[in-house]
C-alpha cells in the first residue's frame, strides 16, 4: 500500500515541493524509479496531445482523454521526473537513459533547458533559505544531489561549441558561491554517508573561475 500512495500524482502539488528526497531515492531501485517517472511522462504527453486535438478543427469524435491534462499540468509532471532523477544520490547508465526520455517528452514543451532552468531556480532559491527545520534540511540536502547530478548531465553540452547557454546555467550555479550552513552539515553527516561536494565548486571546475573586474575585489 505504500508504495502505491507514492505513485499517486497529485495535481495540486506545486512544483517547488519534493515528492522525493534523497534519503528515500537511495533505496530505491531503479525500476521502481523507471515506473514512477514513466506515470509522469505519460501524463505529460496527453496534455500535449489533448491540446493539439482542442485546437483542430476536425471535430473528431472522443478526442479528449477520460483523464484530462492541461499544459501547465504537463509541466510540473516533467519538472517533477527531472526532480526525481537527479535526486537519487546514484547515478548510472539506467537513469541517463530515463534523462533521455524525459527530454524527449520536454521537446513537445519547447525543450529541456527551460525545465533545468527552472530546476535550478528552485535549488538554488532553496538553499539560499535560512533554518533548521527538518524539512528544510532534507529539501537542501536534496538539491544539492539535484544540482550535481544535473551538472554532470549537462557538463558535455556546456563544453561543446554550441553549448553557450548551459555553460551560462553552470556560471550561475557557480557565482551563487552556495555555502551549507552549520545546520546542514549536521543533517548529511546523520542522512548521508558520502561526502558530497559544493555544487558551486563543482560548476567552478567546469567552467573555471568567475573574471571578476579590478574594483570588484572586494566582494566578487
Amino acid at each position: 500500500m505504500k508504495w502505491i500512495a507514492l505513485l499517486l500524482f497529485v495535481p495540486s502539488l506545486s512544483m517547488a515541493e519534493l515528492q522525493f528526497p534523497s534519503d528515500r531515492l537511495k533505496v530505491m531501485d531503479i525500476e521502481t524509479l523507471q515506473r514512477i517517472v514513466a506515470k509522469k511522462l505519460i501524463k505529460a504527453q496527453r496534455a500535449v496531445d489533448d491540446s493539439m486535438i482542442s485546437s483542430s478543427d476536425d471535430g473528431l469524435p472522443g478526442g479528449f482523454s477520460e483523464d484530462p491534462v492541461t499544459r501547465d499540468e504537463g509541466e510540473i509532471l516533467i519538472t517533477e521526473s527531472l526532480q526525481l532523477l537527479f535526486a537519487r544520490p546514484e547515478q548510472n547508465t539506467a537513469t541517463s537513459t530515463v534523462y533521455n526520455s524525459i527530454e524527449g517528452v520536454a521537446l513537445e514543451y519547447g525543450g529541456i533547458f527551460d525545465f533545468l532552468t527552472r530546476l535550478t531556480d528552485q535549488a538554488l532559491s532553496t538553499l539560499d533559505e535560512s533554518g533548521k527545520s527538518e524539512s528544510l534540511l532534507r529539501d537542501q540536502n536534496t538539491f544539492i544531489y539535484i544540482l550535481n547530478n544535473m551538472i554532470a548531465e549537462i557538463q558535455p553540452l556546456a563544453k561543446a561549441p554550441k553549448g553557450e547557454k548551459y555553460r551560462k546555467l553552470l556560471e550561475r550555479i557557480r557565482d551563487e558561491d552556495i555555502d551549507f550552513s552549520d545546520s546542514l552539515k549536521s543533517y548529511r553527516i546523520l542522512h548521508s554517508m558520502a561526502n558530497i561536494a559544493n555544487p558551486s565548486k563543482v560548476a567552478e571546475s567546469i567552467v573555471g573561475e568567475k573574471d571578476c573586474a579590478w574594483w570588484e575585489f572586494l566582494w566578487c
